[in-house]
């Protein structure tokens, strides 16, 4: 029972992805990835950052007292 399961869905998966639309599905996905980390970087900021003493956001410049 389990066999002819694998059997069937295996030839239904095989039936709708074939390795190009796999590899075009994962590049769009990388593509989109990328946008919304590019977009999220570029939107989140630029005062909490210039506040912390430049650089990256998330990285904290330690200053001594006066």
């Amino acid at each position: 029972m389990a066999a002819l399961a694998y059997t069937l869905g295996k030839r239904e998966i095989n039936h709708y992805f074939s390795v190009k639309s796999a590899k075009v599905l994962a590049l769009a996905a990388v593509l989109l990835l990328t946008v919304c980390h590019a977009a999220s970087r570029r939107y989140r900021g630029e005062e909490a950052t210039q506040a912390l003493g430049g650089g990256r956001p998330g990285n904290v410049v330690l200053r001594e007292r006066d």
